[in-house]
């Protein structure tokens, strides 16, 4: 099975989602304007100028997760140019549940996208 395909499947304890960043998921219906209509964030640098382009976004992972067993899946797919797994808060021993993964190219997002 192909990892979309495995969007919204149980998975340890929760649901697992994977889409490409940037993409805004499910969520229905348009984005919110923001004030003065113009749309929500208009004008600001959004990320210091970091484009989601070759990012990948999983998320449903267990909070036990680390960088390194992220690292040894989804390097199979290409050369990774960063990998973030925001720590929680109150405990900085585990994570958030999700993690942004870039690549170097598109073939390799592609590759990532199909992991079983």
């Amino acid at each position: 099975a192909r990892a979309l395909e495995n969007n919204g499947r149980r998975y340890g304890g929760g649901y697992i989602v994977v889409r490409k960043a940037g993409d805004g998921g499910d969520k229905g219906g348009e984005k919110g304007q923001g004030k003065d209509c113009k749309g929500k964030g208009a004008g600001k640098d959004k990320g210091k100028g970091k484009s989601t382009e070759f990012t990948v976004f999983v998320q449903g992972l267990a909070y036990w997760t680390t960088e390194e067993q992220l690292r040894e899946v989804f390097a199979k797919c290409g050369e990774i140019a960063s990998l973030k797994l925001p720590a929680c808060q109150w405990d900085q021993t585990q994570s958030r549940g999700f993690a942004f993964i870039s690549y170097k190219d598109q073939d390799s997002v592609d590759k990532a996208l199909k992991l079983d």
